[in-house]
């Protein structure tokens, strides 16, 4: 379509922001029929957000209860996605979750895979380090989900975007907004042009808070500097292709008073290189993501190595970023703006969103076009923040 055209009419959903969450959004947006815009301000592929590089874990195991049961959607979708592209999407290799005694984390999850009808397995600690190569205190036990796995990352966005222009969809990336001005019909300035909309979707990621406060919403997000780490194994047994799961753990223990938790992946994307990265960072803006201190984050995930994982070299390989837009309760919001109802934010996803992108993206535009809504968004709305609102700019 001409740029001219494009900027002349009004468009029923705008998307701003073509990381996952946007494109799926844009994609389902096009599949409803409806004449979708989705501007990137990046050349895409890039590496600048939250949703590139090759792994992302997906898994039916969660303890909210809200993010649990939407699961079982979110893999059908991903499965309808992958079928379209023709190409694979997912590895089934599973998801092994640790825990520790009262195994109070494992009981929730259970109790949320009773609900949902999710298979699981009870792996004990001599289990753990025989099949999985790690060496816990005998307290702790892992959760094996079998359903789960990786998403191919990378080759998931690329397929969602192509989908969304095969529905119809235009795509504009090295496209940035510059301005939005709500009313009846939105109008989003960029610096290429301006463009009319019936309805708004904001997905802008780290960005978020200032977008959101362009438009008089002041959330408590957090952009934050993830640093992705990939260990040499040091003997056979960690490939995917072997079913070696993904798996999550808490420190269990840590001479330098490290906290969190950390993940992995198993060797997919380097040749015997182990994915294994500490879940959390330094906050950052995210126009400077580079500009801080993150060797405490590498050294997090060192001592974890070191102290649990005896088959993989302890200093990383390859180191490479991302980054995290986190909420104080981790839960993202998807929600319509206090005043402008046909603007809908969807911020906040990250650490957890990628694998709920598809089902994210569909309630964004259920909100966006007044349909029945396919979930209670109780736990997703804007107003669970006191303080949120620039009554200034309202």
């Amino acid at each position: 379509m001409h740029r001219s055209n494009v900027q002349s009419k009004v468009w029923d959903c705008i998307v701003v922001g073509a990381g996952i969450e946007g494109s799926n959004a844009a994609r389902y947006s096009a599949l409803l029929g409806k004449n979708t815009l989705c501007l990137e301000q990046f050349p895409i592929p890039h590496d600048r957000g939250s949703s590139h590089g090759q792994s992302r874990i997906t898994r039916h195991s969660h303890g909210e209860a809200h993010l649990a049961r939407m699961m079982p959607e979110a893999f059908k979708l991903w499965e309808e996605i992958e079928q379209l592209a023709n190409t694979q999407l997912f590895v089934n290799c599973g998801y092994l979750e640790m825990d520790d005694y009262p195994y109070n984390a494992h009981k929730v999850i259970l109790e949320n895979f009773e609900k949902n009808g999710v298979p699981s397995e009870v792996v004990g600690s001599k289990q753990l380090k025989e099949n999985y190569h790690f060496d816990f205190p005998e307290s702790v036990r892992g959760l094996l989900e079998k359903t789960g796995g990786i998403l191919l990352a990378s080759k998931c966005l690329r397929a969602v975007q192509d989908q969304f222009v095969k529905f119809g969809g235009i795509l504009h990336d090295n496209e940035k907004v510059l301005e939005i001005t709500p009313g009846d019909v939105v109008l989003v300035k960029t610096n290429k042009g301006l463009y009319k909309a019936k309805n708004l979707i904001l997905t802008p990621g780290p960005w978020a808070p200032t977008v959101l406060k362009s438009i008089g919403v002041d959330l408590p997000l957090r952009p934050k500097h993830i640093t992705v780490c990939y260990w040499k194994v040091k003997k056979n047994g960690f490939d995917a292709k072997d079913n070696y799961p993904t798996w999550y753990s808490k420190i269990q223990s840590s001479s330098r008073g490290h906290q969190g938790y950390i993940y992995s992946t198993p060797c997919l994307e380097y040749p015997d290189l182990l994915k294994v990265c500490y879940h959390d960072g330094p906050e950052v803006q995210p126009e400077s993501r580079d500009q801080v201190d993150v060797t405490w984050t590498v050294d997090a995930a060192a001592e974890f190595v070191g102290r649990h994982l005896p088959g993989v070299e302890s200093q990383p390989s390859i180191v490479e970023t991302c980054m995290y837009t986190l909420t104080p309760d981790r839960t993202c919001v998807l929600d319509r703006h206090p005043r402008f109802s046909n603007i809908i934010l969807g911020v906040g996803f990250s650490g957890s969103g990628f694998k709920l992108s598809p089902v994210y993206g569909k309630i964004l535009c259920e909100l966006a076009f007044n349909l029945k809504q396919s979930y209670d968004l109780q736990e997703f709305r804007l107003d669970r923040f006191e303080n949120h609102l620039v009554k200034s700019l309202l």
